[in-house]
């Protein structure tokens, strides 16, 4: 039987900190029937080996260019260099830290090329290790869960488009430290046909990371999904299944405007409205504690992102948090 090669794909992968899983990102690759292909590798300033397995793979996967991205750097920058780089008529990004999946990129790959769609994403499984790599702590099966075909608004980091359209879209928000993903699909989603299929794109080789709430916080991250409200707020639809997707905050939110309708009942001294307020405003924080318990979450993680991350992003919606003076350099490596 005749093998099937993959032809005219420009594979951006964007890495920082990711020795153990740009390993088997690039490994996965290099396993692969690809012709007419281009890898494109950037490095976001890693402290670790990544730069170094990056290149390790030079030789023996063909199309491969890197770039070390020092100074300033984020997932958009990173990824606009991909895109300001890639020369391939379909352009398929991928995190770092993803083993991907043949199968996946030959489906979007002839999905793409037939005209039945613009972007398209799928599965997403998901292998959590301990903090030196060395032991799995649990499996996901999809992160995303996707359970058939269906048009979608938006997507995280990985997935595949065609470049015309990516010409229309532009670049990513390079302002945006998080979310950006999000933003950027979204826009994707604006000016052509997205898609999700049941079919998995491969595996993520993560941690649990459950410091991140504290860290969002420190570097007032929640504010970049306030800005993503703010720029998509003509998109009711694409809102509501954002919000789905992002309950902890949504549940702060109501909480707050529960909050704020007892004040304003107390100041126009509405009684009995202001009795139901507070009974469901005790119902939501004790429903959640409750959701701790029963569930094992760290009560302080669950508090910080349904109680604190909604003040940020509220602040989101009417400030950007940008950071305009950082500079960064951009060199090719290889």
């Amino acid at each position: 039987m005749e093998e099937e090669y993959l032809s005219d794909i420009s594979f951006v992968i964007v890495a920082k900190n990711e020795e153990f899983g740009i390993n088997k990102c690039l490994g996965s690759l290099k396993t692969m029937p690809l012709i007419d292909c281009e890898v494109i590798c950037v490095d976001s300033g890693s402290d670790d080996s990544t730069l170094e397995v990056m290149k390790g793979f030079a030789d023996s996967l063909l199309g491969v260019r890197i770039y070390k991205c020092s100074g300033y750097s984020n997932s958009a920058i990173s990824r606009n260099i991909g895109i300001q780089n890639a020369s391939k008529n379909l352009v398929f990004f991928i995190d770092g830290d993803i083993e991907v999946d043949f199968n996946f990129i030959k489906i979007s790959h002839d999905f793409v090329k037939r005209g039945d769609c613009d972007v398209i994403t799928g599965q997403l499984a998901e292998i959590y290790y301990d903090e030196s790599y060395l032991r799995e702590v649990r499996r996901v099966k999809d992160r995303f869960r996707i359970n058939k075909q269906t048009d979608v608004y938006y997507s995280g980091g990985c997935f595949m488009a065609n470049r015309s359209i990516l010409t229309a879209v532009g670049l990513f928000d390079e302002r945006m430290e998080r979310n950006q993903d999000i933003d950027f699909t979204l826009r994707l989603s604006r000016y052509g046909h997205f898609i999700a299929i049941p079919v998995s794109m491969g595996i993520h080789h993560t941690q649990e990371y459950n410091h991140r709430p504290r860290y969002f916080i420190q570097n007032r991250f929640p504010m970049f999904f306030g800005m993503l409200i703010r720029k998509n707020i003509d998109r009711p639809r694409a809102l509501i299944a954002l919000m789905k997707q992002n309950r902890g905050i949504l549940i702060g939110m109501l909480l707050y405007g529960f909050i704020f309708m007892y004040v304003i009942g107390e100041m126009l001294c509405f009684a009995g409205l202001n009795l139901l307020f507070f009974v469901i405003i005790f119902f939501i924080i004790a429903a959640d504690i409750v959701n701790c318990l029963v569930l094992k979450k760290n009560i302080a993680n669950q508090f910080l992102v349904h109680y604190i991350n909604p003040l940020f992003v509220a602040a989101g919606i009417f400030f950007d948090h940008s950071r305009d003076d950082k500079v960064s350099i951009v060199e090719q490596v290889f």
